[in-house]
């Protein structure tokens, strides 16, 4: 999942929709039980961790909640989402589109974008945590992303 908009240009993605459900960690974020309900997802929750980790120099790593001070708010209802964020001296947005849960994995799209998209996911007692090793984050700030690992945490609001 990439936040744009922000260091990463205008929009939101994670993994591509070939690869398998899951894949990129769905289990390895977070604990719980995968594959969660669909409605156990639902409601608002709150980012505790939204952390890239560059999958080509792992040293390099932003978490935009902690490193950044930024916040992530994601809203979950009968099909669709939206993911609002804010950073403090880079901006803020927020897009909305559909959803569905498919094995490990909770897959997204969104209007103007072809095209589904996916991340790993699990539902613990008190967190809802995502991950995907296809990912993206400007870590050099030079415009352009480079690839990277990602883990969302979240608690129920």
């Amino acid at each position: 999942m990439r936040l744009r908009g922000s260091r990463a240009g205008t929009g939101f993605s994670g993994t591509p929709r070939d690869q398998p459900p899951g894949a990129g960690g769905a289990g390895a974020a977070g604990g719980g039980q995968p594959g969660a309900e669909a409605d156990a997802l639902h409601g608002s929750w709150a980012a505790t961790r939204w952390h890239y980790t560059s999958r080509d120099s792992p040293a390099r790593t932003v978490d935009v909640i902690t490193d950044l001070g930024g916040s992530v708010t994601l809203s979950l209802s009968a099909g669709t989402f939206i993911l609002a964020w804010e950073i403090p001296g880079i901006g803020g947005q927020s897009i909305g589109g559909r959803w569905a849960l498919r094995g490990g994995a909770l897959e997204y799209s969104w209007p103007g974008v072809e095209g589904t998209e996916s991340v790993g996911v699990r539902l613990g007692w008190h967190e809802l945590a995502l991950s995907t090793e296809r990912s993206g984050w400007d870590f050099d700030g030079d415009g352009e992303d480079e690839p990277a690992g990602f883990v969302g945490v979240f608690v129920r609001l």
